[in-house]
């Protein structure tokens, strides 16, 4: 069953009538509310339509990231000449979770800002969570970027 939300402007109504009544608290919370939820939104806009363009980073020398232990992986980024980022994956499970692990790569290689790259990944049973640390090393040290945005989401 899915629930169906009130509009914005019946929060906004709801302040201004319980104020309006004398009720102050119930006033002052659905404020809250409102204010909480603008805020949200705003956000989501400033995010999605932020007027900032994407900084590319460039490949100054090859970088390697990650062991070859178990549960961890190997990670090395090289220039490329193509314009997109080539993922080559050598793992021990490859069928199950191959195109899972791939696109992790990709999704941090995009996140960290390179559009031109060969990324040689040996995968020896990490998590993605590990991948995409692994990945984000190799990228800090192929360009030679030591800063990292840390609220930024993966």
């Amino acid at each position: 069953m899915k629930v169906r939300r009130k509009p914005r402007i019946v929060w906004v109504y709801t302040t201004i009538q319980a104020c309006l009544d004398g009720n102050i608290l119930v006033g002052i919370y659905t404020f809250c509310l409102v204010i909480c939820i603008a805020r949200r939104y705003y956000y989501a806009w400033k995010n999605k339509y932020s007027s900032e363009a994407k900084q590319i980073m460039q490949i100054k020398s090859s970088a390697a990231a990650g062991t070859m232990e178990s549960g961890d992986i190997l990670i090395e980024i090289e220039p490329s000449e193509k314009q997109e980022v080539e993922v080559i994956l050598k793992s021990s499970v490859a069928n199950e979770f191959g195109k899972q692990i791939v696109k992790t790569i990709r999704g941090a290689v995009d996140e960290y800002g390179l559009e031109y790259a060969t990324v040689n990944a040996v995968d020896k049973g990490a998590l993605d969570c590990t991948i995409r640390a692994r990945v984000v090393a190799a990228c800090q040290r192929a360009t030679g970027s030591d800063v990292f945005e840390w609220r930024r989401e993966a």
